[in-house]
């Protein structure tokens, strides 16, 4: 799951009251990239898949809530590198840019890359080249990851057939798709499914269920000693 803001946004969130600039470590320490563990990690799971399911302004409050919560108990967090990243924003090739979007605006299309690349005003095996040098991957890989991306999200917020996701997101045929699904996502599109609608419902429970608990037991062996 996916959540974007902008920097301005979360300084203006931290700025709002002295009692949320216990954030601002996490921010300081998220430029370096960070990965979660423990309590912090299952209850920010729950909260994730909350803020899914939400709309309007609970939103806003269930994201503060996962923000206090990764906050909260540093040792639960580390850093992913040694570097931050320059604070200029890198713009994307222009022609890097057009492939992207059309890529995403018709991922559900036969998508033709001699076309791609005279968008882009180049000649196909050019625009391959340049494409695997930008991003890493293969126009063909791109396009798949794209439709897997949009897969996993007709998964997780519908309940329609998977056939028909398939061929919703571009697929020709439910095997091709089930083995490209599983090679990406480690799991086939039923077990993807399941899984995530059980952290859903176990995240409209209690999100801090662990913190709380891990919490009381050692309140508890410290009443004991």
């Amino acid at each position: 799951m996916l959540i974007q803001f902008s920097r301005e946004w979360a300084d203006r969130v931290t700025g709002f009251c002295p009692e949320l600039g216990t954030i601002r470590p996490l921010y300081d320490d998220a430029v370096y990239g960070v990965e979660f563990r423990g309590a912090t990690a299952l209850a920010g799971q729950r909260l994730l898949a909350q803020i899914g399911a939400a709309q309007g302004a609970e939103r806003v409050v269930l994201f503060l809530q996962l923000m206090i919560t990764l906050a909260r108990n540093p040792d639960d967090r580390r850093r992913l590198s040694r570097l931050a990243p320059t604070s200029a924003q890198a713009e994307l090739p222009p022609e890097l840019d057009v492939a992207m979007r059309y890529v995403l605006d018709h991922y559900s299309d036969d998508i033709d890359l001699p076309f791609v690349a005279r968008l882009c005003d180049l000649e196909p095996q050019a625009f391959s080249r340049f494409f695997k040098r930008q991003t890493g991957h293969t126009f063909a890989r791109y396009v798949i990851l794209a439709r897997i991306y949009a897969a996993c999200s007709l998964l997780t917020q519908t309940y329609r057939p998977i056939t028909d996701i398939c061929f919703e997101v571009g697929f020709n045929n439910i095997a091709n798709f089930n083995r490209q699904f599983f090679k990406i996502c480690g799991r086939t599109p039923s077990d993807y499914r399941r899984s995530a609608h059980k952290i859903g419902t176990e995240a409209r429970a209690d999100p801090f269920r662990e913190i709380r608990t891990w919490s009381d037991d050692a309140r508890a062996v410290g009443e004991k000693v």
